[in-house]
């Protein structure tokens, strides 16, 4: 059973993912609008931070764990980065505000067969 984005992704995950540095400079990028294309699929979140380049940024739900990956150095080594917390923050801000309001549908359709 796969264990829902909402309990993968807190802002105490994020921090201690990604440490209190890297945490602060995510927080920076979130505040400053840096996530665009911001996207949710069943399994992932897919999203553009924009940097000293625009990186692409997916955090993926592995069983009852959180998975990542980003375009930067750091994320292509695996680290959770700055990017990768200014998605997190960007998708908590973005169901907070009541989320897509076609997710329900989205979610609906992609459990149906074609």
């Amino acid at each position: 059973m796969e264990t829902p984005f909402e309990r993968l992704i807190t802002e105490s995950r994020l921090a201690n993912l990604a440490g209190e540095r890297s945490f602060a400079r995510g927080v920076d990028y979130f505040n400053a609008g840096a996530v665009t294309d911001l996207v949710q699929t069943r399994d992932a979140i897919r999203a553009t931070v924009a940097g000293s380049e625009d990186y692409r940024v997916v955090l993926r739900r592995a069983s009852r764990t959180l998975e990542w990956s980003c375009t930067c150095p750091l994320g292509e080594d695996g680290t959770f980065c700055k990017h990768a917390v200014a998605a997190g923050l960007a998708w908590l801000a973005r169901e907070g505000a009541g989320g897509d309001d076609l997710a329900g549908v989205r979610a609906h359709l992609e459990s149906e067969s074609r």
